[in-house]
């Protein structure tokens, strides 16, 4: 029962979907518009990204060529980590939502957003 009650706690917090990020926007995501823009627009795009690429089971060189390098640590120097939306919001990894991507054995495992977003 305990097990159960703590895979549903850990489920929760997985909101990779994009439907959970449209929340910060649904602006077209493109390497080139991502590259240019700041954290607030970046966070827009998340939505439109995860919609049009299958994150998960990517490899961190294939992520890396449509976001760029991470920009900031996220736990493991293996997971990829981007600091998106507006700067009113703080994490323990600095201002904005972390994008963070677990990674195993060099493949995204998992995408997930802290803090947590809010419900539409």
């Amino acid at each position: 029962m305990a097990l159960g009650i703590l895979i549903a706690m850990l489920s929760d917090c997985d909101v990779g979907t994009q439907a959970d990020w449209s929340v910060l926007g649904t602006t077209s995501f493109s390497p080139d518009r991502w590259a240019s823009a700041g954290p607030e627009t970046r966070g827009a795009m998340v939505h439109e990204f995860l919609a049009g690429h299958d994150v998960v089971g990517m490899t961190r060189e294939e992520v890396v060529a449509l976001l760029g390098e991470p920009t900031t640590y996220y736990d493991r120097d293996e997971n990829l980590g981007w600091l998106v939306g507006p700067a009113t919001v703080s994490s323990p990894y600095g201002r904005g939502y972390l994008l963070g991507m677990r990674v195993k054995k060099g493949r995204v495992t998992s995408v997930t957003a802290i803090p947590q977003l809010p419900r539409q």
